[in-house]
């Protein structure tokens, strides 16, 4: 009798092994294979270098399904609108700052990205640095790389401040004229 009861123990373990055992193989293997093909997406999505002349990296990056904002001032676009419209065609949002003091009186000087900004953190690249190729070759600049979080947020939501100040600014009358002018509208 307590023969029977020890091989019954064994026939109940050895089953319940033989179902747990692949099931726990199979819940690993998919969770390793979730971790690879989100590790994968994300390298394919924000492997990108910044650069000057980034018209051409900017459009592969949306092309990979990278989300680009640009903020730019318009009083600096002048030469550039063949490039942005560009951009704007790829599919990359695109707001332009108008200021409403003649001249060059007053532009938005920001000099900062935020890239790859969730609620967990992300990056933020800013300094004195004039994304140029005098800035980036010939100039003595300060830059910071930054993952911090409260760094990142902070630029973040600086950034969709900006974003939405000046989509509602560029929605009055004389916005729209000028962003027409230049068919940016």
């Amino acid at each position: 009798m307590y023969l029977n009861i020890l091989d019954n123990k064994f026939a109940l373990i050895t089953s319940t092994a033989i179902i747990i055992i692949p099931f726990y193989i199979y819940k690993t293997y998919r969770t390793l294979k979730n971790e690879y093909q989100e590790k994968l997406l994300f390298y394919n999505r924000h492997n990108c270098v910044v650069m000057y002349n980034g018209t051409q990296a900017l459009k592969q990056a949306r092309g990979r399904g990278v989300k680009i904002r640009l903020l730019v001032n318009y009083e600096h676009c002048a030469n550039k609108c063949q490039e942005i419209k560009s951009l704007i065609k790829e599919g990359i949002e695109v707001q332009t700052y108008i200021s409403n003091k003649p001249g060059m009186s007053s532009i938005m000087h920001y000099k900062y990205m935020v890239k790859d900004y969730t609620k967990c953190g992300g990056f933020v690249f800013t300094g004195s640095l004039n994304l140029s190729e005098t800035g980036f070759l010939n100039n003595y600049e300060d830059i910071v790389f930054t993952s911090n979080f409260y760094t990142a947020q902070a630029f973040h939501e600086n950034f969709e401040e900006c974003w939405n100040y000046i989509v509602m600014d560029n929605k009055t009358l004389m916005n729209r004229t000028v962003l027409l002018d230049i068919n940016f509208a």
